[in-house]
């Protein structure tokens, strides 16, 4: 018999929500249902396991090729999210079709009632799929990160492409100077402000290197009666320890599900030593899934400032 279980009001908000926002954070990656190529109405998203990212450190671009990446394919069931879960599937020219149950079965366990859950079952193939698929196979991937970054290091050195990528924040300086650097507020970034329906939404960036300079710049906001009375300020950052991990973290300051969206749009965006601050102030009408929408464009529109090298447009007065 087929599933007869409706889809209220609440769940097809739910749904329109997360589209907007996914679709939002990975533009050029995010495939809508319609233009699904096997016709079954399913999005689809390309991501790329963090262990294939990592090649971008010894300089090859993997951006446009697909042979790292992922095809995470999902469609909405009637009720979800409250009562069923999505269809899923996972495809990859690296992932052998036999084991592409294995990532499937998880991400379903990753499914809550109640809990739109797409944005959490990406986040597990970005960070944990290689290596669980190393405990579950190990004789098929335990190694294939490794042998992927072995070949790229082998094309880096045959081109003789040494050049480092450009970065905004200098990678040599003085240990004194970094002391100092501590003791002084990052400069702040402020963007363009967005309205809607009377609530305004802001980004603000700051480059950062410690989670002491995160509170710094956080504490500096705050000094502005403007922002410190604002209804949310809600933030994400992802600093590069010396040790190559990534320290990451987020805080929706009261709005449910801003913060995880943020740090999305910054780990799509393979942001390093970024801070980025949303401040809303509420217009009084509500705004459902659009607020989201708002507050990652603010936010990718700081990423790509930082990104095309172009923040000095953006130097807040606030750190006068």
């Amino acid at each position: 018999m087929g599933d007869n279980t409706s889809t209220s009001k609440e769940d097809i908000e739910l749904q329109n929500g997360e589209i907007l926002a996914l679709s939002s954070i990975y533009q050029t990656s995010f495939i809508d249902k319609d233009n699904d190529s096997d016709h079954q109405d399913y999005y689809t998203i390309m991501i790329t396991p963090q262990e294939f990212n990592d090649i971008n450190d010894i300089g090859i671009d993997e951006d446009g090729d697909d042979d790292y990446k992922l095809h995470f394919k999902f469609k909405y069931c009637n009720g979800y999210p409250s009562k069923n879960a999505p269809l899923l599937q996972v495809k990859g020219s690296w992932l052998h079709i036999e084991h592409s149950s294995l990532l499937v079965d998880y991400l379903a366990s990753l499914w809550s009632l109640n809990e739109p859950s797409i944005f959490s079952m990406i986040n597990w193939l970005i960070d944990s799929s290689i290596t669980y698929l190393s405990e579950m196979v190990p004789q098929v991937y335990l190694n294939i990160a490794t042998n992927i970054k072995l070949q790229a290091q082998l094309q880096n050195e045959s081109s003789n492409n040494t050049s480092p990528r450009n970065s905004i924040s200098p990678t040599l300086e003085s240990s004194q100077s970094q002391q100092q650097k501590k003791k002084q507020c990052p400069t702040i970034y402020t963007g363009i402000a967005v309205t809607d329906k009377k609530s305004k939404f802001q980004a603000h960036l700051a480059i950062v290197h410690s989670e002491e300079d995160v509170q710094t710049v956080l504490d500096k906001l705050m000094e502005t009666k403007k922002i410190a009375e604002a209804t949310h300020n809600m933030y994400a950052y992802r600093i590069k320890l010396p040790n190559g991990q990534i320290d990451e973290l987020y805080n929706d300051d009261g709005e449910d599900g801003a913060g995880d969206k943020m740090l999305f749009t910054l780990k799509a965006n393979h942001c390093e030593d970024v801070l980025v601050v949303v401040t809303r102030w509420f217009g009084g009408i509500l705004l459902g899934g659009a607020r989201y929408t708002h507050i990652i464009n603010v936010t990718k529109d700081m990423v790509n400032a930082r990104l095309s090298n172009s923040l000095l447009q953006f130097k807040s007065p606030l750190n006068n």
